[in-house]
């Protein structure tokens, strides 16, 4: 990233260097997995065949920002018929995000670029511009959401998912792992809203998404690394509990559980710059 064209970050290239050296690549998405413990991918496809209703049917292009170690962009491709691109600035996440396309026998780029100083062609081209995990890891969360905007068509759809730390999984990630806390921006609804309108766009939805999911959090520093296996067993069966619940109560997505904050906005034509840097707290 060049310092005079991002806002400040949270992280730098040999963050996620070493994080996604050290992760596991995510399973496909199987829309046929109805078992317990494909529960948020199938809720997450149920947000995006609502988030996609504008141009369900009509195919078009989708760019994912910050693309590496993501299974959505074969998912994408099949289930809404669109050309897709991702774009990350981790040369080792753009390997991976290639053989998972190369995997699901789907045609697509990934673009080893940066978000704030992208290649020019790649500008104003996509009807719909996805991020998740993105824009919270920059003080100014508006001037992140315009960089990102910029990728879009006019009248495009810019779709936006973030951890939600405002309840009890931010605190529970304070206790695990602050320097991982530390990297993020807490975002709640109202100023992911307000960061997508001071950004010039339109927002049509903007809320809590999921009704619980412990296991987003990361806690690399825990030592010894059996104690951070067991604390993640921990975490994912108090997880399946939850959605195991759900078959017998409505758990509805909430402040206080909810593992993310899913924003959805319409780029507007004549959309303005942002009015000076939003800081979200």
């Amino acid at each position: 990233m060049t310092a005079q064209n991002q806002p400040f970050a949270r992280t730098d290239e040999q963050y996620w260097e070493r994080t996604w050296i050290h992760s596991d690549l995510p399973l496909p998405v199987d829309l046929n997995d109805h078992s317990l413990r494909n529960h948020a991918t199938l809720t997450l496809h149920a947000f995006f065949e609502q988030a996609m209703a504008p141009i369900s049917g009509r195919g078009g292009s989708l760019i994912e920002l910050g693309c590496a170690h993501s299974k959505w962009l074969p998912y994408f491709a099949r289930r809404f018929g669109l050309q897709v691109t991702g774009l990350d600035y981790v040369e080792c996440g753009c390997e991976t995000s290639r053989d998972m396309l190369h995997a699901a026998g789907v045609s697509g780029a990934i673009v080893h670029g940066d978000v704030f100083n992208p290649p020019h062609d790649l500008i104003g081209r996509f009807d719909v511009v996805y991020s998740a995990g993105l824009v919270e890891h920059f003080e100014s969360t508006a001037s992140a959401i315009s960089a990102c905007a910029a990728f879009a068509k006019p009248g495009g759809l810019i779709v936006t998912i973030v951890p939600n730390l405002t309840g009890l999984i931010g605190l529970l990630q304070r206790v695990l792992d602050r320097q991982v806390y530390d990297k993020h921006i807490v975002l709640g609804p109202d100023q992911l809203r307000v960061a997508h309108e001071a950004a010039g766009l339109t927002v049509m939805d903007c809320r809590y998404l999921l009704s619980a999911n412990f296991a987003v959090m990361n806690h690399p520093a825990i030592r010894p690394m059996v104690l951070n296996k067991a604390i993640r067993g921990m975490l994912i069966a108090a997880t399946l509990a939850v959605w195991l619940l759900e078959y017998v109560v409505t758990i509805p997505p909430s402040r206080l559980l909810s593992p993310y904050i899913a924003c959805v906005a319409r780029y507007r034509s004549t959309a303005s710059a942002p009015a000076g840097d939003l800081k979200s707290e």
